[in-house]
């Protein structure tokens, strides 16, 4: 009710007119739209110019358009607040339309990318591919020796426990993958564990690497033998790890004894040679082998109840010294299995610094700090929502993370082990903390709108009870959050994805819809101050007519420019500066059809003395604007007066000081240095990009990644991929191929490279002599494919993961003895794997580089073959985001141009507008990359966002400028004392909105702080000290009755609108902030 007569203006008062006040104190067009004027007369009487450019002219005339719409506003508040809240209730209902995209490859990888390309050939015909599980182990007791048997036999029970973890894909599909078809999930049914265990109905879900799963462990050095561990001293593991690397042959049993028969042989059998286990290139060595395995093994595993078995490999021995004895006994030759090893290094598993674990004299390891281990899962990977994904891998995931010790969102009570502690890098690893990241923040935007409100309630108005404009405080607020609802809902109309960086559009948006609506509140305050006697909805239709051109050049600008720039190839900055583009419009929209329409029914409800917030209550004492009696809403501080316009006297006596000479020269002299260290900057900035940057600081993952670049930095490991095709007609690129890999200087060679052809031709030389040339080439192509599929069963078990044939027969154990088996038919692809030098890999444009040049290597040698890691993908934005950037800057600096151009014709104003957004973005980008920032899709996007505010704090100024009259110093100084304090709070809210992010422990709004934090300062000062400086020595002189410019017209020079005079209103005793 008190809304409605508000909006009637039936509330009266000793300052309010009644709605049916008479004719001569209340003029009809008061609020109307000015009546159409006749071809020859403009509203004040003279000449229209009718003429092709007289037109042009008026049309560009935007103050007199938007005084026309203040004029259908403050005749129709209510209805105009209706209007406005309806349309952004539609657009909110695109929300439930709107679908998330949280996937890396979709936000961060460029369209049309090769690796895009490459990705997807790998995922169709690689399905199932493995999950690299990685963890570190080390002490709790700091320094600590890890090698030291109690660590070792912790660290056995909880992988033992790890290993017994069961997940069941039944029951993960009821709870939550109902809508999931069931032939989809048919790879998931059932239970699952690490390994296989057949009694218990239990499937394999780890990675296998031909009969075995794969495995990378210290554990791995003791075979994960139990009976071993159970025993264990100090001095066997270190036994274990200094034979390690001299393997040459699997051991069958421990090699934590130096008496292991793998390690001296002739421990058991007299006549052997120490290393007979490990040479077997004669039939001698290999029977002295078997002798000292099955003497051995009598002794640790006797096989009765007299002592219990030490070594579990002996039962395999044991197995096999039955098969053999038959074979024996019939003057037959059995060998025991020999299969060929290449050992990992011991310094990828275990390490007390850059150097690798500690050593003594001749090399010996004797301590390690860090235990470096991983599991190594089958991902059968399902589609769900847009978004591929393995539910069961996934929860197989959270409990062993659990089992070590490390929170996470499905598991948040993990008990921890007493000696040792554990941080990781699993699968699901990214998509968690990422995600707690940016939830963690959330609440920082909760805390930057209760900033805004209490800066808006102190620095948008008197501090009065009355005069406080608490309401209108919220209205800015509202609009913000309208804006943000709304570009949203219109993104899902329209078929955008929602990425978790539009979580920083609320901070674009505070920053732009409170500058706005200073500027609307400070043009409303100068028309009270200016005409005393004038009718609150003249001075709404005077602070729309002023204020909305200064808005509209502001929001245009940025509007249009993100959306230009929404046209790139990186989606996630793509989506976002859509998003931004609409969100900036409906906020300039919000401006007028929410914040101006509720100015005017707070001016009446200060004019009819009623208290702010609680506006059915109305004071019994007079409160004049200009003598606040303090306080808000109901309370008040009687007694003590608050000053008034201190920030425009403030304003005021600085500008005077500023357009002196010495100022002028100094101000010069000091931008011009600000300048120079922006350029050297910007010279100096490159582009760099890492996925791990995303995870918070906090984050185990952090921990994990810096613990493994000081203790275990290796590089990143790839695969070249081969596809379908004749091999055997290809046995001479193979081999260059191998020969590549083994010579670049891109692989490091220390790794190691996984060469299926080059182990399969070595064995066909030693195997098939007869069948294969001097360089291990064969002749026949029957030959080739026969021997190959003997091979991959047998000795090369290992490569089985790395080699698939187009008859899938040939792959299974059972078949591929079998005419099921057609060999011949030849490969359906094959991969090779190495893995990148860290000489290559430092930054982001060394990255990238080094992935382009192993592509155009190899595909010379082997066209169709490609290298591939999932980590390129993340490359490739290395090489387009520079050009991406400078792309985006362009686009927006062209649509700057035109509408400052436009909007404010003059070219002695216009120019330095644009000069000081350049400079402004020049300094933002030099001065990012002293703080430590680099270029990538994130920092791009906030430097897209400084654009838009260094248009905010220059156009203001400038606009103000060219409608003001007087000397080039004295429209500089009229300029800054009336837009100066919009533009001074529009820089200090934003820092308001934004500081609490510099507490923030995620990447994205730490860059987005220091982003911001730059844009507002340096953006500030450009419009508030510098774009005054240069104005006021050339911007020129205008007199009072010179024609305005076709933008817009200042208050001395444009007469045509119909005002109130002094004798149709009452003297205004009081007027709003």
């Amino acid at each position: 009710g008190v809304l409605a007569r508000l909006e009637k203006g039936v509330i009266t008062s000793a300052r309010v007119r009644p709605a049916d006040a008479p004719q001569a104190d209340m003029p009809a067009n008061l609020g109307a739209t000015p009546p159409t004027p006749t071809t020859d007369k403009a509203f004040d009487g003279r000449a229209l110019d009718d003429s092709f450019m007289g037109r042009i002219k008026r049309a560009l005339d935007l103050e007199a358009h938007f005084e026309s719409t203040g004029r259908v506003i403050v005749r129709h508040p209510i209805k105009t607040i209706a209007v406005g809240v309806v349309l952004t209730l539609i657009a909110l209902g695109g929300n439930a339309m709107l679908e998330d995209e949280n996937r890396a490859e979709k936000l961060w990888v460029p369209r049309g990318a090769l690796a895009l390309d490459q990705k997807d050939y790998v995922d169709e015909v690689w399905p199932g591919d493995l999950s690299f599980n990685a963890y570190i182990a080390y002490a709790k007791e700091e320094g600590a020796n890890m090698l030291d048997a109690e660590y070792i036999k912790e660290l056995a029970a909880i992988d033992d426990r790890v290993r017994a973890l069961v997940v069941d894909g039944d029951k993960i599909k009821r709870e939550g993958y109902q809508d999931v078809p069931s032939e989809d999930w048919e790879d998931l049914e059932g239970k699952f564990a690490y390994e296989e265990d057949k009694k218990e109905d239990v499937q394999q879900k780890c990675f296998a690497f031909g009969p075995k799963c794969g495995e990378l462990s210290v554990l791995e050095l003791l075979k994960s033998d139990d009976k071993v561990i159970k025993k264990l001293k100090t001095s066997q593991v270190l036994t274990a790890i200094n034979f390690w690397e001299d393997q040459e042959y699997e051991c069958l049993v421990t090699i934590a004894r130096s008496d292991s028969p793998c390690i001296d042989a002739s421990a058991w059998e007299p006549s052997a040679k120490e290393d007979a286990c490990q040479t077997i290139e004669r039939q001698e060595d290999r029977d002295d082998c078997r002798r000292a395995y099955n003497a051995y093994c009598l002794e640790v595993c006797p096989g009765d109840d007299s002592a219990p078995c030490r070594d579990s490999g002996c039962e395999t021995v044991l197995e096999l010294r039955s098969a053999s004895q038959s074979v024996l006994a019939n003057n037959g030759t059995f060998n025991y299995p020999a299969i060929p090893v290449d050992p990992a290094d011991v310094s990828t598993i275990a390490s007390s610094g850059p150097d690798g674990p500690e050593t003594k004299s001749g090399g010996k390891v004797v301590a390690a700090t860090h235990l470096r281990g991983a599991y190594l899962l089958r991902r059968t990977e399902i589609v769900v929502d847009g978004s591929t994904e393995d539910p069961v891998a996934d929860a197989w995931e959270a409990k062993a993370l659990c089992e070590l010790g490390i929170p996470n969102p499905v598991y948040s009570d993990c008990p921890e082990s007493e000696l040792i502690e554990f941080t990781a890098s699993f699968s699901r690893s990214f998509g968690d903390e990422f995600g707690a990241a940016i939830n963690a923040d959330i609440g920082a935007l909760a805390v930057s709108f209760v900033g805004i409100l209490v800066y808006l309630a102190i620095f948008l108005s008197a501090c009065d009870p009355v005069h406080s404009m608490l309401g209108m405080s919220l209205v800015t607020v509202l609009a913000v959050l309208g804006s943000f609802g709304a570009c949203r809902g219109i993104g899902g109309y329209i078929g955008l994805r929602n990425a978790v960086l539009n979580n920083n559009i609320p901070f674009l948006l505070l920053g732009l819809g409170v500058d706005d609506a200073f500027v609307l509140a400070g043009e409303f305050a100068k028309a009270t101050t200016d005409n005393p006697g004038m009718a609150a909805e003249e001075r709404v239709v005077m602070a729309i007519k002023y204020g909305g051109v200064s808005i509209l050049i502001t929001s245009l600008t940025d509007a249009l420019a993100f959306l230009v720039g929404s046209n790139t190839a990186l989606p996630a900055l793509s989506w976002f500066c859509a998003f931004a583009g609409i969100g900036v419009l409906w906020c300039f929209f919000l401006q007028l059809a929410l914040f101006a329409p509720c100015l005017l029914l707070n001016a009446r409800r200060a004019e009819a003395n009623r208290y702010d917030l609680v506006c059915c209550v109305k004071s019994k004492e007079e409160h004049p604007i200009d003598a606040p009696r303090g306080g808000c809403c109901l309370f008040s501080c009687c007694g003590f007066k608050f000053p008034t316009n201190t920030l425009e006297k403030a304003m005021n006596a600085f500008a005077k000081r500023l357009v002196t000479a010495p100022g002028k020269i100094l101000v010069l002299i000091a931008f011009a240095g600000t300048l120079a260290g922006g350029v050297y900057g910007v010279t100096q900035i490159y582009a760099d990009f890492k996925l791990e940057w995303f995870f918070p600081d906090n984050s185990y993952v952090n921990n994990f990644i810096a613990l493994n670049d000081e203790y275990f930095a290796s590089g990143t490991p790839f695969s070249v991929y081969t596809v379908e095709g004749d091999y055997f007609k290809l046995q001479d690129e193979l081999k260059e191929l191998g020969n590549y890999l083994r010579d670049t200087k891109f692989v490091d060679q220390d790794e190691g490279v996984e060469d299926w052809a080059r182990a399969f031709r070595r064995h066909a030389q030693d195997t098939s002599p007869g069948k294969v040339d001097d360089d291990g080439f064969f002749e026949s192509d029957l030959a080739f494919y026969g021997e190959l599929v003997k091979w991959y069963h047998n000795e090369g078990s290992d490569f089985s993961s790395n080699i698939q044939f187009v008859d899938s027969n040939c792959e299974d154990a059972d078949k591929w003895r079998s005419t099921e088996c057609k060999a011949w038919k030849g490969l359906k692809a094959t991969r090779i794997g190495a893995s990148l030098d860290l000489n290559f890999t430092d930054t982001g444009t060394d990255r990238y580089n080094t992935m382009v040049q192993l592509r155009e290597d190899i595909t010379a040698i082997l066209p169709g073959a490609f290298p591939y890691s999932p980590q390129f993908l993340f490359w490739e934005e290395t090489g387009v985001i520079l050009a991406e950037l400078v792309r985006n800057l362009i686009v927006c600096g062209v649509v700057i141009l035109v509408i400052i151009g436009l909007l404010i014709p003059n070219p002695r104003i216009s120019v330095w507008v644009i000069v000081c957004i350049f400079m402004t973005v020049v300094d933002v980008v030099g001065y990012l990359h002293w703080w430590d920032v680099t270029i990538s899709g994130v920092s791009t996007i906030y430097i897209l966002i400084s654009v838009g505010l260094a248009v905010d704090y220059s156009a203001h100024i400038a606009h103000i400028f060219a409608v003001s009259t007087g000397t080039p110093d004295e429209r500089a100084v009229g300029a800054l004392t009336r837009i100066g304090p919009s533009v001074f709070n529009a820089v200090a809210s934003t820092m308001v909105a934004v500081i609490v992010l510099s507490f923030s422990q995620s990447f994205v709004f730490r860059v987005f702080f220091k982003a911001i934090c730059l844009t507002v300062v340096l953006g500030g000062v450009h419009g508030l000290v510098l774009l005054p400086v240069v104005l006021s020595i050339l911007g020129g002189s205008k007199q009072a009755g010179d024609e305005a410019p076709a933008g817009g017209s200042g208050p001395g020079a444009d007469k045509r609108a119909p005002r109130l005079s002094g004798d149709e209103t009452e003297e205004a005793s009081t007027r709003t902030g």
